[in-house]
């Protein structure tokens, strides 16, 4: 699972999921493959300092043209990259009417930095949270997990950098845009499988082919032609080819126009079977899905 990003909601989907998927981890669980639920004593976004460059960014920043004019303004003027890591995400993925709430006051909530759960049915051995670039402060900090799943093999669950649009705002990496840095992952990917005679890569790959017959529209596709080109091979574009990511989803800005298969089951020395999509019903009374991205199912043959 992908954009599970606070400890409560990792914590609440464990427990309802628990009958089906009775295995999980993430980056907030614990070495011995327990949820962590250690006791969390300061909030995400500590001490004065944070503070005031909080209140720095929302009063001074809020009316720029762009995201990238706003983290501009906000480093700049306010020193917002100063701030800790997970401080910098919490901000990322709370909406500003209560930041201050949830980052500055909350001291029983941690952020789920990748926003990665992996689940399932059967045991997880030698579990493990790597980032793509360890050693440096990013606003959205990308990583993958990685587990040996029993009668499956190696599988790996990632969610890669998206197009966030023209304008490129990570200010301490060295890459000119969200498709650079994407290709940046996709290379630590293919080194990380390269020896590996099995193995599942999943998720938001934030990357696929264009099928315009069928409506679909290519995302990235050199970085996702590397992926295919070195194995890792992925049945859903062609069978059954329906987006994940459509522009007919109601929680999808309207004025986004174009539908794409951005969500992943690859695999390497395995032999899929079938793909479908799944969770693209509404919620019973309610007039949208679970997600704006639908989910990919891929039956593979043991």
């Amino acid at each position: 699972m992908l954009q599970v990003w606070f400890e409560d909601d990792v914590k609440e989907i464990i427990k309802e999921t628990r009958n089906s998927f009775p295995f999980s981890y993430s980056a907030l669980h614990g070495d011995n493959g327990d949820f962590d639920q250690g006791i969390i004593n300061m909030p995400m976004c500590f001490g004065p300092g944070a503070y005031d460059t909080i209140l720095c960014t929302l009063t001074k920043c809020s009316n720029t043209a762009n995201n990238a004019e706003f983290i501009a303004c906000a480093d700049t003027d306010c020193g917002l990259m100063n701030l800790e890591e997970k401080c910098l995400s919490c901000l990322r993925f709370t909406p500003a009417s209560s930041i201050f709430q949830t980052c500055v006051s909350d001291v029983t909530q941690t952020v789920n930095s990748p926003g990665l759960l992996l689940l399932s049915k059967s045991p997880l051995r030698n579990r493990s949270t790597t980032r793509y670039i360890p050693d440096t402060k990013q606003l959205l900090p990308r990583s993958y997990l990685m587990a040996d799943v029993e009668r499956v093999g190696k599988v790996v669950c990632t969610h890669l950098t998206s197009n966030l649009g023209d304008d490129y705002y990570e200010p301490l990496l060295p890459f000119a845009s969200w498709e650079e840095q994407q290709a940046d992952e996709v290379d630590h990917l293919l080194t990380l499988t390269a020896p590996m005679t099995q193995v599942v890569l999943m998720g938001d790959l934030n990357t696929g082919p264009e099928d315009a017959e069928n409506g679909i529209s290519g995302e990235f596709e050199e970085n996702y032609n590397k992926l295919t080109s070195e194995g890792l091979l992925s049945l859903y574009p062609e069978d059954p080819g329906l987006c994940t990511y459509c522009n007919e989803n109601p929680l999808i800005d309207q004025s986004y126009n174009v539908s794409l298969i951005l969500d992943h089951v690859m695999v390497k020395g395995m032999n899929a079977v079938s793909a479908q999509r799944l969770l693209d019903d509404n919620i019973e009374g309610q007039p949208f899905p679970l997600s704006d991205h639908y989910g990919v199912e891929v039956t593979v043959d043991e």
